[in-house]
C-alpha cells in the first residue's frame, strides 16, 4: 500500500481480513476500519513515523474481522519514496493469534504464580550462584529478614556475610555437582542483628548448556520451633533424671529389705524357715534387678530380657548353691525388650522355675544343667 491507497493484495490478505480483494483495493478504509480501536492510534503513529524517517515499519496489533473474531497481526513494511513524494510500503502481515494467546495465557499463569509467591507465608526468593538476589523476595522474606525487595534486588543477599560466605559457596558447589535440590539448616542474623534459625530448600535452575544459572530459595523461620524443641528436650531430660532417681531409690530400698531378710535368716537354723527366707529374697532380687537395669539404661521404659537374665540367674544361684549342687546355665535368649509391667512378673516366674529346678530337678549326679 502507499500514501494514495492499496496497490496490491495477496490472496492471504483476503483470507486474513475476511474481505473482498477488489473492494479493498478501491477502498483502503475497509482494512483500517478492522483495526482494533485500542490499537488504532499506535498503528497510525507508527506508520507516520516510518513515512517521515523512511524506516522499517514494524507493528503488532489486533483486528476485528467481519465475523467478529479478533486476530493478532505482526506486520513488517519496507518504505520506498517515489519521485512524486508519495511513499510505498512493501508489507507482510502474519497471523500470530495462537502465539499471542499462548503468551497471554503464560503471562496469566505467571501472574498467578507470582501472586501465590507474594502471599506465601514462607520466604521465597531467587538468587544467582554468586548470591545476588535476582527475583521475587516476597512479603514473608521481608518480614523474616527485615530488608525490603527494593533494598536487596540485584544486590548480594544480606544474610551471607564474611563469616558464612564459605559455607554458602560450599552449598552452591554441592548443588552444582549433584544437580539436585538441597535442604539444610543455617543460623543467620536479620537486619536488626537478631538470631535466626532457618530451614532452607534450594532448587537449582540450569540452562541448555547444563550451567547453573539461578537458585529458587524457600526459607522457613524455625527459630521459635527450635527454642520450643530445646525447652521440651530440657524438660524431658529432667523427667528422665527424675525417673532414674526413682528407680535407683526403689532398687536401694529393695536391697535394704533383702538385707534385713538375710539378717533374719541368719538367726534361725530351721531349714523350712531358711527356704522361705531364700524364696522371699530371690523374689525381691528379681524385682530390684528390673529397677537397677532401668536406672542404668537410657531407655527408662523397658528392660532388655537377655541383660536381665544375665544378672538374675547368678543372683538366684548364689542363694541356692548352698545345697552344694554344681548347676550350669545355658542361656539362649534373643535380645528384646519388655516394659516394667511385663518384666517384673516374668522375673518372678523365672525365679520360681529356677528355684524349683534347684530343689527338685537333679538327682545329685553332678551333671546338672538348666
Amino acid at each position: 500500500y502507499g500514501t494514495d491507497g492499496l496497490m496490491y493484495l495477496s490472496k492471504g490478505v483476503e483470507e486474513l481480513y475476511e474481505i473482498d480483494r477488489d473492494k479493498a483495493l478501491h477502498d483502503v478504509s475497509l482494512m483500517w476500519k478492522q483495526i482494533h480501536p485500542d490499537d488504532l492510534q499506535d498503528v497510525s503513529e507508527s506508520v507516520q513515523y516510518s513515512a517521515k524517517h523512511l524506516s522499517k515499519w514494524e507493528n503488532i496489533h489486533r483486528i476485528i474481522t467481519p465475523s467478529g473474531s479478533i486476530k493478532y497481526l505482526s506486520s513488517i513494511g519496507i518504505p520506498h519514496k517515489q519521485k512524486d513524494g508519495t511513499i510505498i510500503w512493501d508489507t507482510i502481515s502474519m497471523d500470530i493469534t495462537e502465539r499471542k494467546k499462548a503468551e497471554l495465557e503464560a503471562n496469566k499463569s505467571s501472574s498467578k504464580l507470582r501472586a501465590f509467591i507474594k502471599s506465601s507465608p514462607i520466604a521465597i526468593y531467587q538468587i544467582d550462584p554468586n548470591g545476588t538476589v535476582t527475583d521475587f523476595w516476597n512479603s514473608a522474606a521481608e518480614q523474616i529478614y527485615g530488608w525490603t525487595k527494593e533494598e536487596v534486588l540485584n544486590n548480594t543477599i544480606p544474610t551471607v556475610t564474611d563469616d558464612s560466605k564459605e559455607e554458602f559457596l560450599e552449598i552452591i558447589e554441592e548443588i552444582r555437582i549433584t544437580h539436585k535440590p538441597k535442604q539444610f539448616q543455617v543460623n543467620r542474623k536479620n537486619r536488626y542483628n537478631e538470631d535466626l534459625i532457618l530451614e532452607i530448600t534450594a532448587g537449582p535452575l540450569f540452562d541448555e548448556n547444563d550451567k547453573l544459572t539461578d537458585l529458587l530459595i524457600i526459607a522457613n523461620d524455625i527459630t521459635e520451633l527450635e527454642e520450643y524443641r530445646k525447652t521440651l528436650e530440657s524438660a524431658l531430660r529432667e523427667k528422665e533424671i527424675l525417673l532414674q532417681e526413682i528407680h535407683h531409690r526403689v532398687k536401694n530400698n529393695l536391697a535394704i529389705v533383702s538385707g534385713l531378710l538375710q539378717l533374719q535368716k541368719s538367726e534361725t537354723n530351721d531349714e523350712r524357715l531358711t527356704a522361705i527366707f531364700d524364696q522371699s529374697i530371690n523374689r525381691i532380687i528379681s524385682i530390684a534387678l528390673v529397677h537397677e537395669l532401668m536406672y542404668n539404661n537410657d531407655d527408662l521404659s523397658s528392660v532388655d530380657v537377655h541383660a536381665y537374665l544375665e544378672k538374675l540367674i547368678p543372683a538366684i544361684s548364689a542363694t541356692m548353691q548352698n545345697q552344694k549342687q554344681n548347676v550350669e546355665f545355658d542361656l539362649d535368649v534373643i535380645q528384646y525388650k519388655l516394659n516394667i509391667n511385663q518384666a517384673i512378673p516374668l522375673g518372678l516366674l523365672l525365679n520360681e522355675l529356677i528355684t524349683n529346678s534347684f530343689k527338685y530337678a537333679f538327682n545329685g549326679s553332678g551333671n546338672n544343667k538348666i
